[in-house]
Parts: structure tokens; sequence; C-alpha cells
């Protein structure tokens, strides 16, 4: 009888790996995975500053992000300077890594959309008030269109001033 074929070796786990590179790899990645579980709750969190409106404590979260994004930045920098580490990492730090990749692309794509949202009322308001002050500046009732030429101002009003009657004969 013929057993059944075995899958082939993951060539990196079938070799000899020190154990320090083992540890080196987990170290590596369970610090990823750290920065980008807190780098998630501090976007969450800053989603919801935001809807309140609170910019006391946005202002507070703000250099907290920035620390972690330079971390994250750096974390990855040194995954991709090196990814035979990931390949060295357990299946199960792996899989999780994988995880809050995911919930991470989730929060920040959420964010996104909160901000563009954000932005577009921002230019709304900021071009009502822009439009508001123009129509201020130069009133439609000083002028047939120009109002740089004296000759299309129009008169003042004056009670005693009466307008002609036009007779129209066919």
């Amino acid at each position: 009888m013929t057993s059944a074929p075995k899958p082939p070796a993951d060539p990196v786990r079938s070799q000899q790996v020190a154990p320090s590179s083992v540890a080196k790899a987990t170290a590596l990645l369970t610090a990823t995975l750290d920065v980008m579980e807190d780098l998630t709750k501090l976007l969450s969190l800053e989603l919801k500053v935001l809807e309140k409106q609170d910019m006391k404590e946005l202002g507070e979260i703000l250099p907290k992000k920035h620390r972690l994004i330079t971390s994250y930045q750096a974390n990855l920098k040194s995954l991709d300077n090196n990814p035979e580490l990931v390949k060295l990492a357990p299946e199960e730090l792996r899989a999780k890594a994988k995880a809050v990749a995911i919930k991470m692309r989730d929060v920040v794509e959420h964010n996104a959309n909160a901000m563009r949202g954000a932005i577009c009322a921002t230019r709304r308001v900021i071009h009502n008030v822009m439009s508001m002050i123009r129509e201020e500046a130069s009133p439609s009732f000083m002028s047939y269109g120009n109002s740089r030429n004296p000759q299309s101002v129009a008169a003042p009003y004056s009670p005693t001033c009466q307008p002609l009657a036009v007779k129209c004969t066919a």
C-alpha cells in the first residue's frame, strides 16, 4: 500500500533555525502587534472625540497618535528589511497579526470616511460664508451688473420723484 503524499515542508521551518532568530522574530512581531492594537484603539477614540468636538481631548490624543504611528512605521520597516523573520514567527502569532491588521484597516477606513465628511462639511460652510461676504460687499441694489461703472449705479430713492407715465399708442 502506498501512503498519501506528504505536503511539502516549509523550507524555512525545515532548516535548522537558531532559537535566537525565532525569539527575535517573535519579539518583533509581538511589539508590532502591540503597537497596532494600541493605534487601533486610539484611532477609534479619536473618532469619538471628533464626533463630540472635544478639542481639548483631541489635543491630548494627537501626540500619542504621532508617537504610535512613528513606532508602527519603524516596526514595519524592520519587518520589510527582514521578511524571513515573519516566516520564523509562530503560526498563531502570524494569524493574530493578520486579524489585527484587518481590524486596523477597517478602523482607518472608517476614520478616513468620517474625516472626508467633516472636510466636505467644512468646505461647504466656508463657501457659504464667502458667498455671504460677497453679497454684502457688492449688494445687488447698487448696480445692474458692473458696480465699477458709475453710470450703471442706481439713483438713491427719493419720495418726491414720481415715475413717468408713458402712453403707448398703436
